[in-house]
């Protein structure tokens, strides 16, 4: 067990091998006294936790497979950006709960645990007894197999092959092989498939063709335009779910793994998608939706999950230079993580918008140079 105070800055009061016994740590934590402070600056706490506390050399053996718990209290909302660390937190496999008094915007401890039912508000801090129980079950009882859960998705690209994007389709191809860079890829962690299409669809690979991050780099780099002329969205949507969201093409929805779906799309329809993506839902695919310029904005939100969940880029050229690297590398990630929750709850209308780093808005708002630049 280690402890940490944060305000203007964070620092240790107990790492997790300064003590060998309970009575050690029990006797550390009487000894703790408030560091004081004008700020509350939790991104940067969380900063520290990742790189300097959680770590071998303060006692952590995630290196030898021992699951990684941080909870995290606080009484006020954070006078920091927490977004960017919240996400290295939860990539760096260790498994945040948050705690916050009514202060603190519940948005805020959404973000910060690693999904939305690790979020627990109460009146004030001497009311953190109302949440002890409930948080000692969830850590302790946590099983092997409910951890391995949590790290566990299917993510399936379905992706415009044109002969209208040809041009830019090593662009499109670009931004998967970036996207998969950021994820934890493995027959028993992520996995990874690519469909094409046009005038009808193509499998690339199924979710359980390739066992490694490389591997799959290695498919997708391979990937080549197929060409054609009308962009049949609604039959390609229909095609995943009965194709590729399977258990026989390796889809682990019947174990309750996340699915969901990444459409990169440079055109309107020229079908009907209204019935397939409304099943591709009610089969607890979770879709986000990219268009380029050319794309009809309405026919992406009533594709994706969420209308917050749907990005226009004015061409797809700019999604390898510069979107990839202000959405996908929160987006991307954090939905991973989000959805993992979201998707196995009955309520599937918890708002993902303030997590991204990316401000929109209104649904689909063009990503753009005057974006970027607010970042």
């Amino acid at each position: 067990i280690g402890v940490v105070q944060y305000g203007d800055y964070a620092q240790a009061d107990m790492y997790l091998n300064s003590h060998t016994t309970k009575e050690g740590v029990l006797n550390g934590i009487r000894e703790l006294r408030q560091r004081g402070g004008t700020q509350r600056n939790l991104g940067q706490a969380l900063q520290v936790l990742r790189q300097d506390i959680m770590t071998p050399g303060r006692g952590s053996r995630k290196q030898e497979g021992v699951p990684q718990f941080a909870i995290i209290v606080s009484s006020g909302p954070s006078t920091d950006n927490i977004n960017r660390e919240a996400i290295s937190l939860k990539q760096s496999k260790v498994i945040p709960f948050s705690i916050g008094t009514r202060n603190v915007n519940p948005t805020e401890l959404k973000v910060t645990s690693y999904v939305p039912s690790f979020a627990f508000t109460v009146d004030d801090l001497p009311g953190l007894y109302t949440v002890q129980e409930t948080l000692i079950n969830k850590v302790t009882e946590m099983s092997d197999d409910d951890i391995a859960r949590l790290h566990k998705r299917d993510v399936v690209f379905l992706i415009d092959g044109t002969t209208a994007t040809r041009n830019e389709f090593l662009s499109i191809r670009d931004m998967i092989v970036r996207v998969v860079e950021k994820l934890d890829v493995g027959l028993d962690r992520v996995r990874v498939s690519v469909v094409q299409y046009s005038d009808d669809a193509k499998q690339e690979f199924l979710l359980n063709e390739y066992s490694t991050k490389s591997e799959v780099r290695q498919a997708v780099r391979r990937l080549q335009s197929k060409g054609g002329n009308r962009l049949n969205t609604g039959r390609a949507l229909e095609f995943v779910s009965r194709n590729i969201f399977q258990r026989s093409a390796g889809s682990r929805v019947e174990e309750g793994v996340p699915q969901f779906l990444i459409l990169v799309t440079g055109g309107k329809s020229s079908d009907d998608i209204t019935q397939q993506a409304d099943q591709l839902k009610r089969n607890q695919v979770a879709p986000l939706a990219i268009g380029s310029r050319n794309a009809d904005v309405d026919e992406l939100r009533m594709i994706s999950l969420k209308p917050e969940l749907v990005y226009t880029v004015d061409n797809f050229r700019q999604l390898s230079r510069r979107v990839s690297r202000h959405i996908f590398n929160s987006q991307i990630n954090v939905i991973c993580v989000c959805v993992a929750k979201l998707i196995q709850t009955v309520n599937l209308n918890w708002c993902l918008q303030r997590v991204c780093r990316v401000k929109v808005e209104s649904p689909g708002r063009r990503v753009t140079e005057e974006v970027l630049a607010e970042e």
